[in-house]
Protein backbone atom coordinates (compact mmCIF):
# COMPACT_ATOMS: atom_id res chain seq x y z
CA UNK A 1 0.00 0.00 0.00
CA UNK A 2 2.86 2.61 0.88
CA UNK A 3 5.08 1.55 -1.99
CA UNK A 4 1.78 2.46 -4.12
CA UNK A 5 1.11 5.46 -2.57
CA UNK A 6 5.01 6.20 -3.29
CA UNK A 7 5.13 5.44 -6.96
CA UNK A 8 2.91 8.51 -8.00
CA UNK A 9 5.79 10.87 -6.27
CA UNK A 10 8.30 10.32 -9.42
CA UNK A 11 11.52 9.57 -9.65
CA UNK A 12 12.65 6.87 -7.44
CA UNK A 13 10.86 4.79 -9.30
CA UNK A 14 12.03 6.24 -12.80
CA UNK A 15 12.55 3.12 -15.44
CA UNK A 16 10.25 0.25 -13.35
CA UNK A 17 6.89 -0.68 -14.89
CA UNK A 18 4.09 0.54 -12.74
CA UNK A 19 0.52 -0.38 -13.31
CA UNK A 20 -2.79 -0.53 -11.22
CA UNK A 21 -4.26 -3.76 -10.05
CA UNK A 22 -7.30 -4.61 -8.07
CA UNK A 23 -8.51 -8.31 -6.68
CA UNK A 24 -11.31 -9.58 -8.96
CA UNK A 25 -14.66 -9.52 -8.05
CA UNK A 26 -14.22 -6.45 -5.53
CA UNK A 27 -14.63 -3.39 -7.73
CA UNK A 28 -16.79 -1.35 -5.06
CA UNK A 29 -15.07 -2.46 -2.25
CA UNK A 30 -10.94 -2.39 -2.71
CA UNK A 31 -8.79 0.38 -3.09
CA UNK A 32 -6.83 0.58 -6.65
CA UNK A 33 -3.03 -0.14 -5.65
CA UNK A 34 -0.35 0.54 -8.21
CA UNK A 35 2.30 -2.38 -8.52
CA UNK A 36 6.29 -2.20 -8.94
CA UNK A 37 7.58 -4.65 -11.12
CA UNK A 38 10.84 -5.51 -9.14
CA UNK A 39 12.23 -8.18 -11.96
CA UNK A 40 15.19 -9.00 -9.01
CA UNK A 41 13.93 -9.75 -5.43
CA UNK A 42 15.66 -10.84 -2.31
CA UNK A 43 14.21 -12.38 0.33
CA UNK A 44 16.46 -12.15 3.82
CA UNK A 45 15.30 -14.97 6.26
CA UNK A 46 14.00 -16.99 3.58
CA UNK A 47 13.90 -20.52 5.63
CA UNK A 48 11.82 -19.06 8.97
CA UNK A 49 7.89 -18.95 9.32
CA UNK A 50 7.20 -16.22 7.11
CA UNK A 51 10.29 -16.49 5.03
CA UNK A 52 9.39 -19.47 3.19
CA UNK A 53 5.38 -19.14 2.33
CA UNK A 54 6.66 -15.69 1.54
CA UNK A 55 8.80 -16.86 -1.15
CA UNK A 56 6.59 -19.22 -2.17
CA UNK A 57 4.24 -16.41 -3.06
CA UNK A 58 6.99 -14.23 -4.96
CA UNK A 59 7.71 -17.40 -6.79
CA UNK A 60 4.15 -17.08 -8.35
CA UNK A 61 4.39 -13.35 -8.88
CA UNK A 62 4.14 -12.98 -12.41
CA UNK A 63 6.25 -9.47 -11.51
CA UNK A 64 9.41 -11.32 -10.07
CA UNK A 65 11.86 -12.22 -12.49
CA UNK A 66 14.57 -13.76 -10.42
CA UNK A 67 13.99 -14.42 -6.39
CA UNK A 68 17.02 -14.70 -4.00
CA UNK A 69 16.59 -16.57 -0.88
CA UNK A 70 19.66 -16.11 1.71
CA UNK A 71 19.04 -16.88 5.52
CA UNK A 72 22.11 -18.30 7.91
CA UNK A 73 20.65 -21.41 7.89
CA UNK A 74 21.48 -23.93 5.44
CA UNK A 75 17.69 -25.15 4.98
CA UNK A 76 17.47 -22.62 2.70
CA UNK A 77 19.15 -24.53 0.06
CA UNK A 78 15.92 -27.41 0.68
CA UNK A 79 13.35 -24.29 0.01
CA UNK A 80 14.96 -23.06 -3.02
CA UNK A 81 15.11 -26.37 -4.05
CA UNK A 82 11.67 -26.99 -3.36
CA UNK A 83 10.42 -23.50 -4.74
CA UNK A 84 12.75 -24.23 -8.04
CA UNK A 85 10.37 -27.15 -8.56
CA UNK A 86 7.18 -25.07 -8.93
CA UNK A 87 6.22 -24.62 -12.47
CA UNK A 88 6.51 -20.89 -13.24
CA UNK A 89 9.47 -18.91 -14.92
CA UNK A 90 10.51 -17.26 -11.53
CA UNK A 91 14.44 -18.51 -11.22
CA UNK A 92 15.40 -18.99 -7.57
CA UNK A 93 18.92 -19.47 -5.92
CA UNK A 94 20.11 -19.71 -2.56
CA UNK A 95 22.54 -18.03 -0.34
CA UNK A 96 23.96 -19.25 2.80
CA UNK A 97 25.68 -16.97 5.48
CA UNK A 98 27.38 -13.79 5.53
CA UNK A 99 29.94 -14.73 3.33
CA UNK A 100 27.48 -15.31 0.33
CA UNK A 101 25.35 -12.25 1.20
CA UNK A 102 26.63 -9.87 -1.49
CA UNK A 103 25.67 -12.23 -4.79
CA UNK A 104 22.29 -12.52 -3.01
CA UNK A 105 21.55 -8.44 -2.66
CA UNK A 106 23.79 -7.23 -6.05
CA UNK A 107 20.92 -5.78 -8.53
CA UNK A 108 18.28 -6.32 -6.62
CA UNK A 109 15.53 -4.01 -6.88
CA UNK A 110 13.21 -4.84 -3.98
CA UNK A 111 14.44 -7.09 -0.33
CA UNK A 112 11.71 -8.07 1.88
CA UNK A 113 13.11 -8.77 5.20
CA UNK A 114 11.48 -11.42 7.53
CA UNK A 115 14.74 -12.33 9.33
CA UNK A 116 14.73 -12.42 13.50
CA UNK A 117 12.72 -14.34 15.47
CA UNK A 118 8.74 -14.02 16.58
CA UNK A 119 7.64 -13.07 19.88
CA UNK A 120 7.04 -16.12 21.99
CA UNK A 121 5.13 -16.68 24.75
CA UNK A 122 6.69 -14.67 27.75
CA UNK A 123 9.23 -12.58 26.00
CA UNK A 124 8.66 -8.85 26.63
CA UNK A 125 8.97 -6.51 23.07
CA UNK A 126 12.71 -5.69 24.47
CA UNK A 127 13.40 -8.85 24.76
CA UNK A 128 12.40 -9.55 20.49
CA UNK A 129 14.15 -5.71 19.78
CA UNK A 130 17.50 -7.24 21.63
CA UNK A 131 17.63 -9.78 19.24
CA UNK A 132 15.84 -8.15 15.86
CA UNK A 133 17.16 -5.27 16.01
CA UNK A 134 20.82 -6.39 15.35
CA UNK A 135 20.13 -8.52 13.06
CA UNK A 136 18.06 -5.83 10.99
CA UNK A 137 20.87 -3.54 11.59
CA UNK A 138 23.51 -5.44 9.67
CA UNK A 139 21.02 -6.92 7.11
CA UNK A 140 20.04 -3.88 5.87
CA UNK A 141 24.14 -2.18 6.02
CA UNK A 142 23.85 -4.77 3.64
CA UNK A 143 21.43 -3.79 1.18
CA UNK A 144 23.21 -0.14 1.64
CA UNK A 145 26.43 -1.35 0.70
CA UNK A 146 25.14 -3.59 -1.93
CA UNK A 147 22.02 -2.27 -3.68
CA UNK A 148 21.49 1.08 -2.54
CA UNK A 149 18.63 1.79 -4.70
CA UNK A 150 16.47 -1.07 -3.88
CA UNK A 151 13.08 -1.11 -2.18
CA UNK A 152 13.49 -2.16 1.52
CA UNK A 153 10.51 -3.78 3.06
CA UNK A 154 10.47 -4.77 6.64
CA UNK A 155 8.70 -7.59 8.69
CA UNK A 156 11.19 -8.37 11.69
CA UNK A 157 9.01 -7.38 14.79
CA UNK A 158 9.19 -4.94 16.24
CA UNK A 159 8.25 -2.92 12.98
CA UNK A 160 7.84 -0.03 14.84
CA UNK A 161 11.09 -0.02 15.83
CA UNK A 162 12.99 -1.91 13.12
CA UNK A 163 12.34 0.82 10.61
CA UNK A 164 13.70 3.46 12.72
CA UNK A 165 16.64 1.17 12.80
CA UNK A 166 16.96 0.76 9.04
CA UNK A 167 16.53 4.28 8.79
CA UNK A 168 19.49 5.68 10.07
CA UNK A 169 21.40 2.64 9.22
CA UNK A 170 20.48 4.12 5.52
CA UNK A 171 21.34 7.58 6.51
CA UNK A 172 24.71 6.67 7.70
CA UNK A 173 25.38 5.32 4.66
CA UNK A 174 24.04 8.23 2.77
CA UNK A 175 21.35 5.66 0.81
CA UNK A 176 18.40 6.72 2.42
CA UNK A 177 15.39 7.76 0.70
CA UNK A 178 12.17 7.27 2.36
CA UNK A 179 9.91 6.37 0.00
CA UNK A 180 11.98 2.71 -0.23
CA UNK A 181 11.88 2.05 2.89
CA UNK A 182 8.70 0.47 4.23
CA UNK A 183 7.39 -1.59 7.33
CA UNK A 184 4.66 -4.45 6.29
CA UNK A 185 1.95 -3.88 8.12
CA UNK A 186 -0.43 -5.25 5.88
CA UNK A 187 -0.83 -8.13 8.07
CA UNK A 188 -3.21 -5.69 10.23
CA UNK A 189 -5.41 -4.71 7.56
CA UNK A 190 -5.47 -8.90 6.31
CA UNK A 191 -6.73 -9.26 9.75
CA UNK A 192 -9.51 -6.38 10.56
CA UNK A 193 -11.20 -7.26 6.83
CA UNK A 194 -11.51 -11.29 7.97
CA UNK A 195 -12.46 -10.18 12.04
CA UNK A 196 -15.48 -8.25 10.45
CA UNK A 197 -16.77 -10.21 7.75
CA UNK A 198 -16.36 -13.26 10.00
CA UNK A 199 -18.41 -11.88 12.84
CA UNK A 200 -21.16 -10.82 10.92
CA UNK A 201 -20.93 -13.78 8.03
CA UNK A 202 -19.99 -10.83 5.25
CA UNK A 203 -19.13 -11.59 1.92
CA UNK A 204 -14.80 -10.89 2.34
CA UNK A 205 -14.29 -9.89 -0.73
CA UNK A 206 -16.66 -6.71 0.07
CA UNK A 207 -15.21 -5.84 3.19
CA UNK A 208 -12.68 -2.75 3.15
CA UNK A 209 -10.83 -1.70 6.70
CA UNK A 210 -8.69 0.91 6.65
CA UNK A 211 -5.87 0.17 9.45
CA UNK A 212 -3.98 2.98 10.89
CA UNK A 213 -1.16 3.60 13.56
CA UNK A 214 2.16 1.25 14.26
CA UNK A 215 2.26 -2.32 14.32
CA UNK A 216 1.94 -3.19 17.80
CA UNK A 217 -0.86 -3.71 20.77
CA UNK A 218 -3.04 -0.59 21.16
CA UNK A 219 -1.23 1.27 18.28
CA UNK A 220 -2.98 -0.89 15.57
CA UNK A 221 -6.09 0.80 14.94
CA UNK A 222 -8.43 -0.18 12.97
CA UNK A 223 -10.79 2.67 11.91
CA UNK A 224 -14.28 1.25 11.78
CA UNK A 225 -16.07 4.39 11.13
CA UNK A 226 -14.43 3.94 7.44
CA UNK A 227 -15.39 0.82 7.00
CA UNK A 228 -16.79 0.19 3.28
CA UNK A 229 -18.91 -2.59 2.70
CA UNK A 230 -19.79 -3.39 -1.39
CA UNK A 231 -19.01 0.58 -1.14
CA UNK A 232 -21.30 1.59 1.08
CA UNK A 233 -20.92 3.00 4.43
CA UNK A 234 -20.14 1.58 7.76
CA UNK A 235 -22.64 3.71 9.62
CA UNK A 236 -25.17 2.65 6.96
CA UNK A 237 -24.60 -0.99 7.20
CA UNK A 238 -25.06 -0.93 11.16
CA UNK A 239 -28.51 -0.02 10.68
CA UNK A 240 -28.95 -2.29 7.95
CA UNK A 241 -26.52 -5.27 9.52
CA UNK A 242 -26.38 -4.73 12.75
CA UNK A 243 -22.53 -4.38 13.04
CA UNK A 244 -22.02 -2.50 16.37
CA UNK A 245 -21.02 -4.66 18.08
CA UNK A 246 -18.17 -5.80 15.76
CA UNK A 247 -16.19 -2.35 17.56
CA UNK A 248 -15.58 -5.05 21.05
CA UNK A 249 -15.55 -7.82 19.12
CA UNK A 250 -12.26 -7.16 16.96
CA UNK A 251 -11.03 -4.78 19.73
CA UNK A 252 -10.73 -8.21 22.30
CA UNK A 253 -9.33 -10.40 19.13
CA UNK A 254 -6.69 -7.97 18.61
CA UNK A 255 -5.69 -8.06 22.63
CA UNK A 256 -6.66 -11.94 23.25
CA UNK A 257 -5.37 -13.29 19.96
CA UNK A 258 -2.66 -15.34 19.15
CA UNK A 259 -1.27 -17.41 15.85
CA UNK A 260 1.76 -19.93 15.39
CA UNK A 261 3.86 -17.49 12.42
CA UNK A 262 2.74 -13.83 13.54
CA UNK A 263 1.61 -13.38 16.76
CA UNK A 264 -0.28 -10.35 17.65
CA UNK A 265 2.28 -7.94 19.15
Amino acid sequence: MQVANNTARGSSFAGKRVHAVQRPNCSRARRVMPVVEAKRVAVLGAAGGIGQPLSLLLKMNKCVTELALFDVAPLVKGVCADLSHCNTPVQVSAHVGDAELEACLKGCELVVIPAGVPRKPGMTRDDLFNINAGIVMNLVGAVAKHCPNAIVEIISNPVNSTVPIASEVLKAAGVYDPRKLLGVTTLDVVRANTFVAAAKGLDLKEVDVPVIGGHAGATILPLLSQVRLAGRSFFVCIMKRGLGRVVLWFYGAVIEGAAVYAPFS
